[in-house]
């Protein structure tokens, strides 16, 4: 019976329903690491950039 229930869907999503069904246990676990991640901080340069040396060396 499962096997005429799925014939109208795609052959390509018959074989993946079963595992997207389960619940997605990856995403609260990336969630979690991303809350324990250090943040970024800003970092400004004292000093100005000239980029004018870098042109001309080509």
């Amino acid at each position: 019976m499962a096997a005429s229930s799925n014939s109208s869907l795609s052959g390509s999503s018959v074989s993946s329903d079963a595992e997207e069904y389960q619940p997605p246990i990856w995403k609260s676990y990336l969630y979690q690491l991303q809350q324990e991640a250090p943040r970024p901080k800003r970092i400004i340069c004292p000093r100005e950039v000239s980029w004018d040396h870098l042109s001309g060396a080509g």
